[in-house]
């Protein structure tokens, strides 16, 4: 599919909240994509190409860590996921959270297969107890809390991390 250049002036808001250029590309299908950092937006306000891209590239670094398996202990492999795989999953999260119940559960089923890789378990083994064994929750309930701690933080008007318009 090759991609034409539509629009080079910059979208000024963007490029003043992200300090770098940001340039809107259609391809031959008309569909209209704006890249911003790592988050994927397309023009029907749909996050496919963003959780697709984000799925992908947490069950390489998962590969990586299955790798691991058998040469480093549990906190270690732990560690690893908490570092490199599960950042992926959360990053924007609560920008995107209003994707599909079956995106949700693609998400999921990469922190069901990381903690079934900490703990050795199978695929029959129950995802409850695996959470419970690894004092872990659920992606989705991590979601939630990100969610609420925003609006808390919008409520009581304190600092939200972002550089005002100048």
């Amino acid at each position: 599919m090759a991609r034409t250049k539509t629009n080079t002036k910059p979208l000024s808001f963007l490029e003043k909240l992200t300090n770098q250029t940001i340039q809107i590309y259609s391809s031959t299908t008309s569909v209209l994509t704006l890249c911003l950092t790592t988050n994927i937006l397309s023009k029907e306000c749909k996050w496919n190409s963003h959780i697709t891209s984000m799925v992908n590239k947490a069950w390489a670094r998962l590969g990586c860590l299955r790798s691991f398996k058998y040469t480093r202990n549990k906190s270690c492999l732990e560690t690893l996921y908490i570092m490199f795989v599960r950042p992926l999953l959360e990053y924007g999260d609560v920008v995107w959270d209003n994707c599909t119940e079956q995106q949700k559960s693609d998400i999921e089923a990469v922190q069901i297969d990381a903690a079934r890789i900490l703990t050795g378990a199978t695929n029959y083994c129950n995802t409850a107890s695996l959470y419970a064994e690894l004092n872990m929750q659920p992606l989705t309930d991590r979601r939630k809390q990100h969610k609420l701690t925003l609006l808390f933080k919008m409520k009581r008007s304190t600092k939200l991390h972002l550089q005002p318009y100048s």
